[in-house]
């Protein structure tokens, strides 16, 4: 790496901090979102603001959340302030499965009990998670497996029915969806290290409400 790329970096990190400060700040204001954290789980302020902001202007129906965490309480009462909608969780951790369970604020989260598989796909090796719900989802958001090894593609989306693709990280996860998915519009969001796909069917003005920085 040369001092270049050092530098650029090093500015990216510090925005990245920055956008987290502003995240929390401005989710102050929603006072109904100051749940308890769950411990040992780290809070991105401003991808928590990000997803509370997107779940109320799309105003979905279906949301799957392929992970779990602190995310899932912020999704749930998005939910619960449009007015309608649910989201389906997929939780691979018995232990985190049993945390999250008993904190859950609205009765529209409905968490699922995963097993995960390392799958072939292509020529790679790929995460494959079970039991989630076959449905036409407004919104997919995927945030797990934490990534070990080699395998670094979370393959379930391929087989998913969607409106709206986000993806946490996972730089090569989602090249590898954007070489494969067909009829969707994809912008990288820097600051939140966050990758967002939009069916281009969509009204124009409800994705560039997602898809502006």
């Amino acid at each position: 790496m040369n001092l270049f790329e050092i530098i650029k970096l090093s500015i990216i990190n510090c925005m990245r901090k920055l956008c987290d400060v502003w995240g929390y700040y401005k989710l102050m204001k929603y006072r109904h979102l100051q749940s308890e954290p769950l411990k040992d789980c780290y809070i991105e302020y401003g991808f928590n603001l990000f997803l509370y902001e997107t779940v109320r202007k799309l105003r979905p129906k279906k949301v799957l959340e392929i992970g779990y965490g602190n995310e899932t309480n912020i999704i749930s009462q998005a939910l619960k302030d449009n007015g309608f909608g649910e989201l389906h969780s997929i939780c691979i951790s018995s232990y985190w499965f049993d945390i999250i369970k008993k904190q859950l604020p609205h009765e529209n989260c409905h968490l699922i009990r995963s097993s995960l598989s390392i799958v072939d796909y292509e020529d790679k090796k790929v995460f494959r998670h079970s039991n989630i719900p076959e449905m036409d989802y407004d919104i997919v958001i995927v945030h797990s497996p934490p990534i070990k090894g080699d395998v670094k593609i979370t393959i379930d989306p391929m087989f998913l029915k969607f409106k709206c693709l986000i993806i946490k990280g996972r730089k090569i996860n989602s090249m590898f969806f954007k070489e494969r998915l067909r009829g969707f519009i994809f912008k990288r969001k820097w600051l939140l290290y966050c990758f967002v796909y939009m069916k281009k069917d969509n009204a124009k003005n409800e994705a560039m409400l997602v898809l502006a920085d």
